[in-house]
């Protein structure tokens, strides 16, 4: 097929839509705007609407002028269509990433820095942790780090950057989040 002749063909094609449609499909489907209040609101009967477009020249598809009937099922044939339409965009729009931030970004986590200590080297275990050293007084906040034993139970040294918390051994970091969530849940349920 020659490109010429392809161009005509898609020419062809652009006019036509709605293939297997009727005219008078095409033109409420058009005037779809403008008709949905005043039907919506029962301002123009089908009988009236059919004999306009009758009037105007519309045919349905086996070529005769459509009756009140025809016109209200193809009526509800576009207002469907519309609404699958309107469904299948939104369901398109939905699926793309809300925002311009890539969907693998994740947030630098910075660790606090650590008090040193004058003389000897770092303190690297405590006993235990209680409600002490998790805020100091109840309802008061506090600044201070808290340290977490570096052995288990049984006396058994964690790897390195592991501590024991609440009966597990865990990393540290995730240990003093879940201790600063826990003071400031306390924080909030005093006021309650």
């Amino acid at each position: 097929m020659s490109d010429e002749t392809l161009t005509k063909v898609l020419a062809g094609l652009q006019g036509r839509r709605f293939r297997g449609r009727s005219d008078l499909y095409r033109w409420l489907r058009a005037n779809y705007k403008r008709l949905a209040p005043r039907l919506a609101q029962d301002q123009v009967s089908w009988g009236v609407l059919a004999q306009e477009i009758a009037a105007a020249g519309l045919k349905n598809r086996k070529g005769a002028s459509p009756s009140a009937d025809s016109v209200r099922r193809i009526w509800g044939t576009v207002c469907r269509d519309l609404a699958r339409e309107a469904a299948a965009k939104a369901q398109r729009r939905t699926r793309k990433y809300p925002s311009r931030i890539s969907p693998n970004w994740w947030p630098q986590v910075v660790e606090p820095p650590r008090p040193m200590t004058s003389a000897g080297p770092p303190v690297l275990s405590s006993p235990s942790v209680n409600e002490s050293s998790l805020g100091g007084v109840p309802g008061r906040q506090s600044s201070e780090v808290v340290e977490f034993p570096t052995v288990d139970p049984s006396g058994a040294p964690l790897a390195e950057g592991h501590v024991f918390y609440r009966g597990q051994s865990m990393l540290r970091r995730v240990a003093e989040q879940l201790a600063r969530i826990d003071r400031q849940a306390r924080e909030m349920d005093r006021f309650k």
